[in-house]
C-alpha cells in the first residue's frame, strides 16, 4: 500500500517480514504540488513488478480463490504524501490545494487499478481508509476531503464490471448513512462498529464486512474463544444475507495459525 508514495519519492523500509513502512513524504508542504506526476510512479519499476504480481497470482489461483487487492483511499494516500499532520492542517488553513493533492491521488489510484484490473479473474478492489476514520475527522471533514473521491473510484470500479470495497479504521457509526451514497458493494467495519446498527443502516444496500478484533482473542485468546467472538457476530447480525464475517481490520503475522483457522471454520 505504500509503495505509490515510494514512486513519488518517498523513502520507504522494506527489509523484513514487517509491513513496509515509510520513513518520510513526498512533499513538505503543498507548494510542491504540481511537481507530482502520475506517469513517474506508474513506470517506476517496482510498481511495475506489483502490478505483474497481481496477474501472476491471479494467473496461479484467481479461478478457485478471491483475489481481491488493496489499495489506500485517496485522503489516505494524500496524507502518506504530505503528511498527516499537514492534510489535517491544509483541511483548515488551505483546503482547495488540499482537494487538488486528493484529486492526484485518486487519478494515481485509479492508473494504478487500471493495470491491476485488467485481468479477468482478480474480481475487484478494496480501498482502505484509515486517516478518514470518525476517530481522526470530523463527519463534515469526511463528506467534504473523503466521501466525493471514494465515490470517484467506486463509480469507476462498478462501471468495468467489478466488485469495489471501502474499509474504514475505526467507529464509522457517524458515516454508515454516507455509504449509501459513496455506493461500494461491501463496507468493512471495525469492533468499535456495532454489528445491529450497521445492518439498520446498511441491510440488503450495502454488504457488511467485519468485526471479528484482530487484537482481542484472535492475535492472544485460545481457539474457542475466537469460536465464541464470531458467534457473537453472526447472532447480532441475524439470519439475512448480505454480511460476511471477517475480522475487522488487519491483523499480526503474530496470530496463531489455530486461531486463523477457528475464525475459518465458523459458519
Amino acid at each position: 500500500l505504500n509503495y505509490p508514495a515510494h514512486c513519488l519519492g518517498a523513502p520507504i523500509k522494506d527489509d523484513s517480514a514487517d509491513y513496509p513502512a515509510l520513513e518520510g513524504t513526498v512533499l513538505q508542504s503543498l507548494d510542491g504540488l504540481d511537481q507530482l506526476n502520475v506517469e513517474k510512479a506508474l513506470r517506476h519499476p517496482t510498481m511495475q513488478a506489483i502490478i505483474r504480481s497481481h496477474h501472476r497470482v491471479a494467473d496461479q489461483v484467481g479461478k478457485e480463490t478471491f483475489v481481491m487487492p488493496t489499495q489506500w483511499a485517496p485522503f489516505t494516500l494524500a496524507a502518506r504524501i504530505l503528511g498527516v499532520e499537514r492534510v489535517l492542517m491544509a483541511s483548515i488553513e488551505d483546503p482547495d490545494r488540499l482537494l487538488r493533492l486528493i484529486q492526484f491521488a485518486t487519478d494515481l489510484i485509479r492508473s494504478i487499478l487500471e493495470q491491476v484490473l485488467d485481468h479477468p479473474d482478480i474480481p475487484g478492489t478494496n480501498f482502505s481508509d484509515p486517516v478518514a476514520s470518525s476517530d481522526v475527522i470530523s463527519p463534515a471533514a469526511f463528506r467534504r476531503f473523503a466521501a466525493p473521491f471514494l465515490a470517484q473510484l467506486c463509480q469507476w470500479v462498478k462501471a468495468k464490471g467489478k466488485y469495489c470495497e471501502i474499509h474504514i479504521c475505526g467507529n464509522t457509526t457517524p458515516l454508515l448513512a454516507d455509504l449509501l451514497t459513496i455506493g461500494p458493494d461491501a463496507f468493512s467495519v471495525e469492533n468499535k462498529v456495532n454489528l445491529k446498527e450497521a445492518k439498520s443502516a446498511l441491510g440488503g444496500k450495502v454488504c457488511v464486512v467485519g468485526n471479528v478484533s484482530p487484537t482481542g482473542p484472535f492475535l492472544s485468546g485460545t481457539p474457542a474463544e475466537v469460536i465464541a467472538e464470531a458467534q457473537a457476530c453472526l447472532k447480532a447480525w441475524g439470519d439475512d444475507g448480505g454480511y460476511i464475517l471477517a475480522t475487522g481490520c488487519d491483523f499480526s503475522n503474530q496470530v496463531p495459525l489455530e486461531n486463523m483457522l477457528a475464525l475459518m471454520s465458523v459458519k
